[in-house]
């Protein structure tokens, strides 16, 4: 969750879960950035910390875990994390998302019976050039039009 919102992150692109304790402030000039603003050290090794909140917009809230993104020294700040979901099928962005959004997004998915948009673990990295965790982009035929049926 980032603050009362509901995503999804490929599980491949997580190498660990950890508790937001020991968060470090980064020094001034030390490379931060509009949505970094600490690191933490995991393994002998300093990793940049990534604010969803900042990265999507959404209201600050303190965040309770840092997913570690695997194949870089980066990691995610989150609030609480739900648990692992199968997802068979991802659906393509709406046409109306069509700002900087599109390319924090895989797609969405039905999970639970709700839709949750899954996040792109490159967004997080600023590139997808940088990021080197062998995620297979979704194939075009593994992707369909979401059909929401009223209930």
């Amino acid at each position: 969750m980032v603050g009362s919102h509901r995503f999804a992150i490929a599980a491949n692109a997580i190498e660990e879960i950890r508790g937001a304790e020991r968060l470090m402030p980064l020094s001034p000039g030390a490379g931060g950035s509009r949505v970094a603003h600490h690191t933490f050290d995991a393994r002998g090794r300093r990793f940049l910390a990534v604010d969803a909140h900042l990265l999507l917009r959404i209201a600050e809230a303190p965040p309770q875990h840092i997913l570690v993104l695997g194949g870089a020294d980066v990691g995610v700040l989150v609030g609480t994390v739900d648990r692992m979901h199968d997802i068979r099928e991802i659906f393509p962005l709406p046409f109306a998302l069509r700002g900087e959004e599109r390319r924090w997004y895989r797609g969405l998915a039905l999970i639970d019976g709700q839709i949750t948009p899954v996040l792109d673990p490159a967004v997080f990295l600023g590139s997808r050039e940088t990021f080197r965790s062998g995620i297979a982009p979704v194939a075009v035929d593994q992707v369909r039009p979401l059909e929401v049926v009223p209930a």
